[in-house]
């Protein structure tokens, strides 16, 4: 469970893309909720954060050690990526679908398929996440940097 909750933070900061040919997302505390379970959580977008996909572009690939992140399409309103990773006791997919509604608010489409040991876990959500300030408070939760620990 706790590498699901890893995927899932990963879904969150892929959206997080550079503004030049993606959508520009802005940085400080975000709210999101969950409209599958209602959970809610604040999550601290820092400039840095928001430039590590800045590359984002539709058609690139990105691979090491097995794993493979493809951008399928980036622009101004839409972010669409999947990720997946083959080793030898598991196997990730995870796709994502990331649209922007307004200058402040954001909808997110996320499905993950984890399989270990022969047991396989399929998770799917959609958030709303909302624009809060453009600085982000003491106890919020940082946000991932968008790359599995594989990346960085």
């Amino acid at each position: 469970m706790k590498r699901i909750t890893q995927f899932l933070l990963l879904a969150a900061l892929l959206t997080t893309i550079h503004p030049a040919h993606a959508i520009v997302i802005q940085t400080g505390e975000w709210f999101a909720t969950d409209t599958i379970t209602g959970k809610t959580q604040n999550y601290c977008y820092k400039p840095k954060t928001t430039a590590i996909l800045g590359n984002a572009r539709k058609g690139r690939v990105v691979t090491k050690k097995g794993c493979v992140i493809n951008t399928i399409e980036s622009n101004e309103t839409t972010f669409k990526s999947t990720f997946f990773c083959l080793k030898a006791e598991e196997r990730i997919d995870l796709e994502l679908d990331l649209t922007k509604i307004g200058k402040n608010e954001l909808t997110m489409k996320m499905r993950l398929a984890y399989e270990k040991d022969g047991k396989k876990t399929v998770v799917n959500r959609n958030y709303v996440q909302k624009f809060i300030k453009k600085t982000c408070s003491s106890n919020t939760k940082p946000a991932p940097d968008g790359r599995p620990n594989i990346f960085n």
